[in-house]
């Protein structure tokens, strides 16, 4: 497993990803699912210091494109309040696809 930055061509599988977790769960607070605006939007807003990540299944020297491999989860940070106080502190998000689940993707 390696991590690297979210790119577009990630979008698709993250998405799937999410809405799992939408429809299956609570932990979203969303009640609809995501469509592929929606979540080139969420992309756009995560970058610089609040770069999202993504968990591939891969190894290194791996000769396979990075974008040819599995996304077995993925994780971002975002910004906690818009007070000046809360500068420092995030909110993390972590996201693991249901066939990748209890394997350790998410330490």
């Amino acid at each position: 497993m390696m991590l690297r930055t979210v790119t577009i061509d990630d979008l698709d599988q993250i998405t799937a990803i999410y809405n799992d977790a939408v429809s299956s769960s609570l932990v979203t607070f969303d009640i609809v699912p995501r469509d592929r605006t929606a979540q080139l939007e969420w992309l756009s807003s995560h970058s610089g210091i609040y770069t999202a990540v993504v968990a591939v299944d891969e190894q290194p020297g791996d000769a396979q494109s990075t974008h040819e491999h599995s996304i077995l989860g993925f994780g971002s940070l975002s910004p906690y309040r818009d007070r000046a106080a809360y500068r420092t502190t995030v909110e993390n998000s972590i996201y693991v696809s249901s066939r990748s689940r209890r394997s350790g993707v998410e330490k």
